[in-house]
């Protein structure tokens, strides 16, 4: 039997010349033999920690539990077993929303762009620029020790709004990827502390967005963007986060036409793939 399952800020969109994007995105959970330590650098858990995982692996996090489970217990449990290596809790209750994502794993509707330009060296793609169109984003921000924790929660509370805490009283659809907005401290190398987690609503409810339940989750329009866009691979940790920073602006040198103080992060795959493939995004002051 195949097991289809779901957990990350997460996604896969690959952008392409003339506005579009194609997607492939899932929900993914990682699990780790209870005869191994997990790494030492986790990223997030959100929307792509749960697709592609095996019945085997599923056995394995429950090797423990003498009790015999059902499907929808076992999801749970490997859940929890992801989020205690980001040293947060996932209750009871969100077993609800991790099954209805894990039904809708197959059905994402890619966040619409269009490519400025490409920049490349040698034939290797430094960074590209794109534009986002403008639209309403629902956004909650959470301010925890940690920044993986930060994202985790957030993106818990955004799961339950998608799946059926809104006034829409239904599973509203996932769009990708899910956007982390990061703003620094004076110092120019610190996070702050607040870290928001949004998704862009699908094109159904961008009209008129269904409004969430929980008072911690926004809708807020944004306008639109132009961002500076690079690839990384790996884990999404604010050293490592912090570490691509530097590296975007040794490529792009001195400018001013950036913000220094707020950056975003763009996860395309599941954090447990060793070479998992992400971005940090630059943003313009115009257009």
């Amino acid at each position: 039997m195949e097991t289809d399952i779901l957990l990350e800020p997460l996604v896969d969109g690959r952008g392409t010349a003339g506005g579009g994007a194609s997607t492939l995105n899932r929900c993914v959970c990682v699990c780790f033999r209870n005869d191994k330590p997990p790494p030492a650098a986790m990223a997030l858990i959100s929307l792509e920690d749960l697709d592609g995982l095996d019945d085997e692996q599923l056995d394995d996090d429950i090797t423990d539990n003498p009790e015999p489970m059902d499907e929808d217990d076992r999801l749970l449990s490997h859940w929890q077993a992801v989020a205690s290596t980001h040293q947060v809790s996932v209750p009871p209750e969100m077993n609800g929303p991790i099954q209805e994502m894990t039904r809708n794993s197959q059905q994402r509707e890619p966040l619409p762009f269009a490519t400025v330009s490409r920049h490349e060296k040698m034939g290797e793609l430094l960074y590209e620029e794109r534009l986002y169109s403008a639209g309403n984003w629902a956004c909650v921000t959470r301010g925890e020790d940690l920044y993986e924790q930060s994202i985790s929660m957030g993106f818990m509370k955004l799961m339950r709004f998608i799946c059926n805490e809104n006034s829409a009283g239904r599973y509203l659809g996932m769009t990708v990827p899910v956007i982390s907005n990061i703003h620094m401290m004076e110092d120019g190398n610190t996070f702050e502390k607040d870290v928001q987690t949004a998704f862009f609503l699908p094109a159904e409810y961008q009209t008129n967005p269904p409004r969430p339940s929980d008072p911690d989750i926004t809708i807020v329009h944004r306008e639109p963007i132009r961002v500076v866009a690079r690839t990384f691979f790996g884990t999404t940790t604010e050293e490592t986060v912090t570490h691509q920073i530097g590296l975007l602006w040794e490529i792009l040198g001195v400018t001013d036409e950036l913000h220094r103080d707020e950056y975003m992060v763009a996860v395309y795959e599941n954090p447990g793939v060793p070479r998992r493939r992400n971005e940090i995004w630059f943003i313009r002051r115009n257009l």
